[in-house]
């Protein structure tokens, strides 16, 4: 029986002149259905793997956008297929305070501790 599951794929930036400094990641979450998390691990790292561009920018600078990794595979409890209004994943996150909270709402730049 195949089920459903969210991969979180790890891109990042990696720049051609070769001063990195920061690494741009992206973390792309994906849906697959397949017959467990190895094969959607697998299916993941496919779907990542292609997705690797060496004609990128990134703020103005020459880059390839390269394949990091699966992060994480969780499993989805759909009762068949997706459907509008479920959850496919989840992340946690903490800020210092209010004012974080509101700037990460808001999808501004601030610090938060990612909780795995």
């Amino acid at each position: 029986m195949r089920r459903w599951f969210a991969a979180h794929v790890v891109m990042y930036f990696k720049f051609h002149d070769g001063a990195q400094g920061k690494f741009p990641i992206y973390e792309n979450v994906i849906l697959f259905e397949a017959k467990d998390d190895e094969d959607a691990r697998a299916m993941a790292e496919k779907a990542g793997k292609s997705s690797e561009d060496s004609t990128c920018k990134y703020d103005g600078r020459a880059a390839t956008l390269t394949f990091a990794g699966v992060r994480k595979v969780i499993s989805c409890e759909f009762s068949s297929s997706p459907e509008s209004d479920s959850e496919a994943t989840y992340s946690q996150f903490t800020v210092n305070d209010e004012a974080g909270l509101k700037r990460f709402v808001n999808g501004e730049p601030v610090n938060v501790e990612y909780v795995e």
